[in-house]
């Protein structure tokens, strides 16, 4: 994938696997970019009702 700044990332799937009952992958991604910022994100377990993800289908 190419940005619109022209940095460029290949992503590929290393191996299949599973995650319990559910099928997953096991992702590599390479390329190069600048760090132009720091961003820590936290949740709350007791207020934030998707604290565990979600999936998108």
């Amino acid at each position: 994938h190419e940005s619109y700044i022209g940095s460029q990332f290949t992503g590929r799937v290393e191996e299949l696997t599973r995650v319990g009952d559910h099928p997953a992958i096991i992702p590599s991604i390479e390329g190069w970019a600048r760090i132009y910022g720091e961003n820590t994100i936290t949740v709350d377990p007791h207020d934030d009702p998707y604290w565990r993800g979600f999936l998108v289908s």
